[in-house]
Formats: C-alpha cells, sequence, structure tokens
C-alpha cells in the first residue's frame, strides 16, 4: 500500500470525499451492453445547487426525464427506428448528504 501511495500521491492536486444517495426518481442501474468491447463512454456530471433548492432541482429533473423519455419513444415510433440504444442512457443520480453539500450528479453512458 506505501508503494502505491508513493506512486500515485506525486499527482494528486486535490481530493474530496462525499457520501451520497441515488434519488428515487433515478435509480441507478448497471451499465448496459453498449455493443462495444470497453463498454463506451461514462459521463459523470456534477451540479453545485443553491443551498436549499435540492427538492425544486429534482422536481424538475424528475419531469425533464420523463419528458425526453416519451419523446424518444415517440421519435422512434414515427420514424421506425429502435433510438434508445444509440442515444446516451441514464445509469444513475445522486445528491450529496456528506462531504461537499448541495451538489448533484448524474452518469450517463454513451455507445
Amino acid at each position: 500500500m506505501l508503494k502505491l501511495n508513493s506512486a500515485i500521491l506525486p499527482n494528486i492536486t486535490s481530493r474530496q470525499h462525499q457520501i451520497i444517495s441515488e434519488f428515487s426518481f433515478w435509480p441507478s442501474s448497471p451499465p448496459r451492453d453498449s455493443g462495444y468491447p470497453d463498454g463506451g463512454v461514462f459521463e459523470m456530471r456534477t451540479y453545485q445547487l443553491q443551498p436549499g433548492t435540492l427538492l425544486q432541482w429534482e422536481h424538475a429533473w424528475r419531469r425533464g426525464l420523463e419528458a425526453r423519455r416519451k419523446f424518444v419513444v415517440s421519435l422512434s415510433a414515427f420514424y421506425a427506428l429502435d433510438l434508445l440504444p444509440k442515444l446516451q442512457q441514464p445509469v444513475g443520480a445522486f445528491f450529496s448528504q456528506v462531504g461537499q453539500l448541495h451538489e448533484v450528479h448524474h452518469i450517463w453512458q454513451y455507445p
């Protein structure tokens, strides 16, 4: 462990620890088979919220995800395509409880 730390520590400029919980409207799911041997690309987005606005953010995201889902389904039906595997897929959404507060994270998988 000491050898590993001595090799890693010179490369680190900062670190942050958080305990996070997932949002009930967007439960985390295992990554999907993207068809690529390496599993595709994952993007983690992090947003710093104004204190006291977590519930408003959650409500807006819940509506946004539902609207996105309906749009993709209707677009797929209109063009007779299965677009869902070709689009970014949500993996999970989380909010901080300990550590840097007022942050939300969401992870997307791209093929």
